[in-house]
């Protein structure tokens, strides 16, 4: 499978102007509230995404350094209790997640194809190249951003 690195840096670009849609009309102790059932809400999904791309940076920092590192595994559901995603304020968390983002962006575009083939081992023992680990990333935001839609629908 071919992955077109330009529409995944597009895709990748588009995400914290979604983000920024979705929340901008909602008030703050509603984007605060518990998900459905005591599950992750609006700013949980938030604090996820934003703490997901320091992970991820974290990741091709390896992968660009070091012959196929092996990932350790992530608990984000942790993270949420650890780092108090709930009590986060949501404007914040927003233009976190876009200076973030817009960093990452950076790097990604500076890679040439030889480091965009590197590789690693993923928790599951699978071997991903940083194209595919970026592409996992666009599915992510894809998969939260559309959970924060039906959360505040």
């Amino acid at each position: 499978m071919s992955i077109d690195r330009t529409d995944l840096l597009d895709k990748l670009k588009r995400a914290p102007g979604r983000m920024q849609r979705l929340i901008e009309d909602h008030p703050d102790d509603l984007l605060c509230q518990a998900g459905d059932g005591g599950g992750w809400g609006a700013v949980e999904i938030m604090a996820f995404l934003r703490d997901w791309d320091v992970v991820i940076d974290d990741r091709l920092t390896l992968m660009l350094e070091e012959d196929e590192p092996e990932f350790e595994s992530e608990d984000p559901d942790l993270w949420s209790i650890e780092r108090d995603y709930h009590a986060e304020i949501p404007a914040e968390v927003n233009k976190e997640f876009k200076v973030g983002r817009e960093a990452l962006i950076a790097r990604l575009e500076k890679l040439g194809d030889t480091a965009w083939k590197r590789t690693a081992q993923t928790p599951e023992g699978n071997i991903i190249t940083v194209a595919e680990l970026i592409q996992g990333v666009v599915e992510n935001d894809q998969e939260y951003l559309n959970r924060m839609r039906n959360l505040l629908q």
